[in-house]
């Protein structure tokens, strides 16, 4: 519902990443204008000659001095402190999607209790013991040179001559 009065621009800090691999700051109130005024070459003489660019990184602020002296900061950063900062940037967006995507996941599913067992009651339990056929059909059987029967171990494990040592 709106109340009347104009909603206050939004500034916002943002990355962009050249075809160079250089990275570029700036802040704007309408982030896809600004985008594509840099897709255009008209926004900055910086991007201008490292077409494409492509946004890395974009954060809210308060106010245009917030954002100013947020800008100024990201630019003292070394290299690998911003390759950082878009990369928390990029975790933080694959969190938020993940949490929607749960939320849609919950709104899907049945409302009655679900019988599941929790993951602390699989973890601890002792394996399953194997039956007497499962057990026989993981060994296999040699006759030796007597003509007798001998069960080697397992057919899965090494010997030498495919007999026992």
């Amino acid at each position: 519902m709106s109340t009347g009065r104009p909603q206050k621009p939004r500034w916002l800090v943002y990355l962009l990443r050249c075809s160079d691999g250089s990275l570029y700051t700036g802040i704007t109130n309408d982030l896809p204008k600004r985008l594509k005024a840099h897709a255009a070459g008209k926004a900055s003489r910086y991007t201008r000659s490292r077409l494409p660019v492509t946004l890395a990184y974009s954060e809210s602020q308060k106010s245009k001095s917030a954002a100013l002296k947020r800008e100024a900061a990201i630019k003292r950063l070394r290299r690998a402190e911003k390759d950082r900062l878009v990369a928390k940037g990029v975790t933080r967006r694959m969190r938020e999607r993940r949490r929607r995507f749960q939320a849609k996941v919950q709104e899907m599913r049945p409302k009655g209790r679900l019988r599941t067992r929790s993951a602390s009651t699989t973890q601890n339990l002792p394996p399953k013991p194997m039956s007497d056929s499962a057990a026989m059909r993981s060994l296999t059987r040699w006759r030796n040179t007597s003509g007798e029967d001998a069960v080697i171990r397992n057919s899965t494990t090494p010997n030498h001559a495919g007999r026992p040592q």
